[in-house]
C-alpha cells in the first residue's frame, strides 16, 4: 500500500538524516524529507509519532531527533496556510510535557508568537512564570527558534520603546531559556552558565541597539565579541543587528561605513567559524546584503559586492559549500561577470577545490563568464587556466564547454 511504501522510504530518509556527518550533508537532506512528510496530515502526525517515541527511549541522536521534530513543525508555519498552522501549532502544544496543566500559559505564549509581537504584559508573564519561579514550567516551552528570534528582533525594533527594566527581563529570558536544560532543577536560582550568559548579552546589547549610521566606536568592541560570540544567542543577536545595518541604504552612504564595513563583516566570518549551525542565517545575510541596493556609485557598489564575495568564500572554507554555490549559480545571468571572475579566483586560491560538485560549479561559472566576453587579465590568466586545464568534470555537456574555453585561451595566447 502506499502508506507502507511511505513508511519504508520515511524510515530510509530518517536515518540518513539522524547519520549526516555534517550540518550541510544534514541541510541538503532535510527539505526532500520535509515535503515527503508534509504530504498529509496523516504522513505528517505518523512522522511525528515516530519522532516522538524515539525521543522518548532517550537513545542516540537526541538533539537532531528534536531538531527534525521543530523543523518539521517550522515547515507547516511556513506554508502559509492559516489551517495548516494552527493544525501545526495544536500538535506541537500536544507534545510539550505538561501541557495539560500549564495550558493557559501554552496559550499566551503561541498567541505571542502568532501574533510576532511582545508586549510588556506578556513578558512580565513569561518572566514571573519562569526565571521568578520556584516550580517553573518544562524550560522546552522557551526553547523554540521562532520564540528567540521574536525576542531578539524586539529588543532591536527602534520603534519599540521598552522599559529598561522590561528588556533586562527579556535578556533574563534569553538566558534562561538558552542555558537550562531539561533535566535541571526548576528552582529560580540562576545556574552559573545561565548567570554568564546573561552578563555577556548585558554587554552585547548596547552595542546591537546602536543606529546603523551613528558614529559608534566600533573597533574596540572586537575583543568584547570576541568573548561572547561563543554563546550561541549572543551571535544571533549580532545576526539580527548586523543584517538590520547591511539593509539600511543610508549606512552605505555614510563615513561610518567606510571604516566599520568591513568590521561587520569580519564578525560574520567570526560566526560563521566559531557557530556552524548558523551558516544558514550569515548566508542570509550576506544574499541579503549582496542582493540589496545602495546608493554607492559603479565602482564603489563593486568593491562592496566582492568585500561579501570573500566572506561567501570563507563560508565554503567553513564548510557551507552547496548553499552558496547555488546562490552564485542563480546570480550569473544577472551580475557583473567581473564579480563572478573574483569569486571562481578566490576559491581557487583559498579553498583548492577538490570535490566534483565544487569543481563542476566553478567550470560551470566560468564556462558562462566566457559566453559574457569576460577577459581575464594576464596575471588571473595563469591561475585560470591552470584550472582549467586540470579540472576533472564528470558531465558531459559541460565537459565539451570546458574544452571549448580552453581551446579558445590557448588561441589568445
Amino acid at each position: 500500500t502506499y502508506f507502507d511504501v511511505f513508511s519504508h522510504v520515511a524510515t530510509d530518509s530518517l536515518q540518513h538524516l539522524l547519520t549526516a556527518e555534517s550540518e550541510e550533508a544534514f541541510q541538503e537532506l532535510l527539505p526532500g524529507f520535509q515535503k515527503m512528510c508534509s504530504h498529509s496530515e496523516q504522513t505528517f502526525l505518523y512522522t511525528q509519532a515516530i519522532l516522538q517515541n524515539l525521543l522518548a527511549t532517550k537513545g542516540c541522536h537526541q538533539a537532531r531527533l528534536h531538531r527534525l521534530y521543530e523543523e518539521l513543525i517550522l515547515s507547516l508555519v511556513d506554508s502559509a496556510s492559516n489551517a495548516k498552522v494552527q493544525f501545526a501549532r495544536k500538535l506541537e502544544t500536544l507534545a510539550l510535557p505538561e501541557a495539560e496543566k500549564h495550558a493557559s500559559l501554552i496559550a499566551a505564549l503561541y498567541s505571542m508568537i502568532g501574533r510576532k509581537t511582545t508586549t510588556s504584559g506578556s513578558i512580565l508573564r513569561l518572566w514571573s512564570e519562569f526565571v521568578d519561579s520556584d516550580d517553573a514550567p518544562p524550560v522546552e516551552y522557551l526553547q523554540q527558534p521562532v520564540f528567540f528570534d521574536l525576542l531578539i528582533t524586539d529588543l532591536l525594533d527602534s520603534n519599540k520603546k521598552y522599559q529598561a527594566s522590561t528588556q533586562e527581563k527579556i535578556l533574563e529570558l534569553l538566558a534562561y531559556a538558552s542555558a537550562r536544560s531539561r533535566h535541571q532543577s526548576r528552582e529560580k536560582t540562576p545556574t552559573k552558565d545561565q548567570a554568564a550568559l546573561l552578563d555577556a548579552l548585558k554587554k552585547t546589547l548596547p552595542i546591537c541597539q546602536k543606529d546603523a549610521v551613528s558614529s559608534v566606536k566600533f573597533q574596540p568592541t572586537l575583543r568584547l565579541l570576541k568573548e561572547n560570540i561563543k554563546y550561541p544567542v549572543v551571535s544571533l543577536l549580532l545576526l539580527c543587528w548586523i543584517s538590520r545595518i547591511l539593509g539600511n541604504t543610508e549606512f552605505y552612504t555614510s563615513t561610518y561605513f567606510n571604516t566599520n564595513f568591513p568590521l561587520h563583516l569580519y564578525v560574520l566570518r567570526l560566526i560563521s567559524h566559531v557557530q556552524p549551525l548558523q551558516h544558514r542565517h550569515v548566508l542570509r545575510v550576506l544574499v541579503s546584503a549582496f542582493e540589496g541596493g545602495t546608493d554607492l556609485n559603479a565602482i564603489e557598489n563593486l568593491s562592496c559586492k566582492k568585500r561579501i564575495l570573500e566572506n561567501l568564500v570563507f563560508l565554503i572554507q567553513c564548510g557551507c559549500v552547496s548553499p552558496v554555490i547555488r546562490h552564485i549559480l542563480g546570480w550569473m545571468s544577472s551580475v557583473d561577470p567581473s564579480l563572478m571572475r573574483h569569486f571562481v579566483l578566490r576559491v581557487i586560491e583559498t579553498v583548492r577545490p577538490s570535490s566534483t560538485f565544487l569543481i563542476e560549479a566553478l567550470v560551470r561559472i566560468l564556462t558562462q563568464c566566457s559566453s559574457s566576453a569576460m577577459l581575464f587579465s594576464a596575471e588571473q590568466n595563469s591561475t585560470m587556466y591552470k584550472f582549467l586545464s586540470e579540472a576533472e568534470v564528470k558531465d558531459e555537456e559541460l565537459r565539451s564547454m570546458q574544452k571549448r574555453l580552453l581551446e579558445k585561451r590557448i588561441e589568445q595566447q
